[in-house]
């Protein structure tokens, strides 16, 4: 249970970081999302692989899409396709409530 909540705390640290526009992961080439779709994940529902055929800029960042038409739809709002711009189910909100607790939890 301490190392899930662990996991969490650095979950929620990093998604903290990443909506305040500090941090993009991204691979040894400078591609976020190990060239998955970013608009896919909305579009489609799931994960699907990106093309360098498609590219495109953002923060630092380079995006791979299927398509086109998803790099002109991020293109034209890339903030609406950050993954972490959604708290789906609340997950955010449960973990900051939860965060007292955790922390007094793996104190040393």
């Amino acid at each position: 249970m301490r190392r899930f909540a662990l996991h969490l705390t650095e979950l929620v640290a990093f998604a903290a970081l990443v909506s305040a526009g500090e941090v993009i992961h991204v691979d040894k080439n400078g591609i976020a999302l190990q060239g998955y779709d970013p608009v896919a994940y909305f579009t489609d529902g799931k994960p699907v692989r990106g093309s360098p055929e498609f590219t495109a800029t953002y923060k630092g960042a380079t995006y791979q899409f299927v398509s086109a038409e998803h790099k002109q739809l991020f293109e034209k709002s890339p903030a609406k396709y950050e993954l972490w711009h959604k708290d789906v189910e609340g997950n955010l909100k449960k973990a900051d409530s939860n965060w007292p607790t955790l922390s007094q939890q793996n104190a040393p």
